[in-house]
């Protein structure tokens, strides 16, 4: 089951970029169009623990775009999809009890769902843009929804050609080993493969295709609601769900989505649903078996990240913004923002090769743990599964309950861009950096102390003028090697910085003072296209010299010019948000 997860997880994005696109040559929509265009939301019960759904079809430019980018990957996920499949294979043949119950359920007669996925990739590839995608059946302008039937999954998408879709996973099938019989229920085909414990169903009709993996034994009563032919007893409203969802966190309406953690937690201890108790029975979990002390105190601990949701906030040909949230319960939301130092960051990506920020209290933090590791040792869990993680609160009040070094108390950051990056590959294990332009800098609340700290061991420090918000003087050490490029020291009154490379004095200072953060950021990561790639070829020379062929997974294409992604804490809890600029 694994494997399958994991392929599902590298294709969906991919299988979302092509059913996100819109037709320049459609005709204007009617009502009865958008009316039919949600059918497919009115499957998808309250109670699944998790929900993601594009509400509006991308526009045709973002889509073209998009897919340009991600086309390479097609490859890259077919070799690694092929890789997945031998090695299971092999563990198979070592163990054949090894993964029973799971993927070996759906593999019938030689079906392999890893090459069925592998299959439909490979048409994605043969199919390059938009038009290709409607040549396999995908719909121009289509909507998905993804949703649990407790836990298990159920994707609807709606399709272009049911006649053409058809002949794919035909296609697919065939390449994966069989064609499954197609079975009919109330006048719907479905394909179902699988045996004794999982299966994996699709279906075709004139308006959309579902996708499930099912416990066998739910089968007969999960596939009224796969095949659109029962809708819940209790139904989620999906459209005013997500658009409450994004109005409140500013993701559009191209695909956003929730998960429960209470929910999930839910099906494992409390839920009598025949498919929460199948998941027990699948992984062998025995709810009956945990106390309700135990019950209850996993709940509290649940209510600490109560849910986690995301979306896209903006997309364009050149660019997408998308966020992601692990919301918090208020009391520990309030104590992490407090922690953060504001305006030691820039939230406008500083560019270079990579750029890194962290900015965080150190003292402050350490006070925070030290007072919240007290708590649970003069309260501990009370519940037996639960000791190891008292043990842990134990041994972290010892390590805290000591005062900090003075560095350590004064630290509140650290920042580091880099411009420019050669890496020796020859006859190297580790990188050697040349001709490198970089600007560094520790953070702290006394830049002075910092400085004398280093004088008791480099007494020349003393010679050097670091007076906050000075020019930078050439920083030369007296029984160190003399390094390739130049280096320059600088100071201000919040932090210590060295500059290596030719030039790049001239950024210190500023380098140093700058900062707009203040929205709770404390930490920003940005990644160039050009560095990615230099460290993808590093690890394969590396892998190269060290006669390590075998272990070489095919080098991931670059799909993006530049990422940058901040994380902060706010009052909903703990935020990351990524820019993404497109090739």
């Amino acid at each position: 089951m694994k494997h399958i997860l994991l392929s599902l997880a590298i294709t969906a994005p991919l299988l979302l970029a092509a059913c996100n696109q819109s037709d320049d040559t459609a005709s204007p929509q009617t009502s009865q169009t958008t009316a039919t265009k949600h059918e497919l939301f009115d499957y998808v019960p309250a109670d699944t623990p998790y929900l993601f759904a594009n509400l509006d079809s991308l526009p045709a430019d973002v889509t073209e775009a998009y897919l340009k980018n991600v086309q390479p990957m097609f490859k890259v996920l077919q070799e690694s999809l092929k890789d997945l499949d031998q090695d299971y294979q092999f563990s198979k043949s070592a163990d054949p009890a090894a993964d029973s119950g799971t993927i070996s359920d759906i593999e019938t007669a030689g079906f392999s769902p890893l090459s069925f996925i592998s299959s439909i990739i490979s048409e994605l590839a043969d199919n390059p843009g938009m038009k290709g995608m409607e040549n396999i059946g995908i719909k121009a302008d289509a909507l998905m929804v993804v949703y649990g039937l407790g836990p298990f999954p159920v994707v609807r998408m709606e399709i272009a050609d049911e006649t053409r879709l058809r002949a794919t996973l035909e296609r697919a099938f065939t390449k994966a080993g069989k064609v499954p019989e197609e079975q009919v229920l109330n006048g719907r085909k479905y394909w179902q493969a699988g045996d004794q414990q999982m299966e994996l169903i699709a279906s075709i009709d004139a308006n959309e295709v579902v996708l499930s993996i099912i416990p066998s034994s739910l089968s007969a009563d999960a596939l009224p609601n796969i095949l659109a032919q029962s809708k819940p007893a209790d139904p989620l409203d999906v459209k005013k769900s997500l658009s409450a969802l994004n109005k409140n966190n500013d993701y559009s309406n191209y695909g956003s989505g929730w998960l429960e953690t209470q929910k999930l937690l839910d099906l494992f201890m409390n839920n009598d649903s025949s498919a929460a108790i199948t998941m027990r029975q699948m992984i062998d979990f025995d709810a009956q078996s945990i106390s309700q002390v135990c019950k209850d105190e996993y709940t509290s601990i649940a209510a600490n990240f109560p849910r986690m949701h995301g979306g896209y906030q903006s997309l364009s040909t050149a660019e997408t913004t998308a966020s992601f949230t692990i919301e918090l319960k208020q009391e520990l939301a309030n104590d992490l923002q407090k922690l953060v130092v504001a305006k030691a960051l820039s939230v406008v990506d500083p560019g270079g090769l990579i750029n890194l920020g962290f900015a965080m209290n150190l003292a402050k933090a350490r006070e925070w743990l030290l007072a919240s590791a007290a708590k649970h040792v003069e309260n501990p869990y009370k519940c037996e599964q639960l000791a190891e993680l008292n043990n842990n609160f134990a041994q972290a009040y010892e390590n805290l309950n000591r005062p900090l070094p003075p560095f350590a108390g004064n630290f509140i950051g650290l920042k580091l861009k880099i411009d420019e990056l050669e890496l020796d590959q020859v006859g190297q294990m580790n990188p050697v950096p040349e001709n490198i332009k970089a600007v560094f800098a520790i953070l702290t609340s006394n830049p002075e102390m910092l400085v004398g700290m280093g004088q008791m061991f480099l007494p020349e420090l003393a010679d050097l003028d670091l007076t906050p918000g000075a020019d930078p003087v050439p920083l030369a050490l007296d029984g160190m090697p003399k390094p390739d490029e130049p280096l320059w020291a600088a100071s201000s009154d919040k932090a210590l910085g060295i500059a290596a490379g030719e030039g790049m004095d001239t950024q210190l200072q500023a380098f140093l003072t700058a900062g707009d953060s203040k929205n709770g950021e404390f930490l920003t990561v940005g990644i160039d296209s050009e560095f990615q790639e230099k460290m993808e070829s590093f690890s394969e020379s590396m892998l190269t010299e060290m006669d390590d062929s075998n272990s070489m997974s095919p080098l991931v294409p670059s799909i993006f010019d530049r990422v940058f992604m901040n994380a902060r804490f706010t009052s909903k809890g703990l935020v990351f948000k990524q820019t993404t600029t497109l090739k």
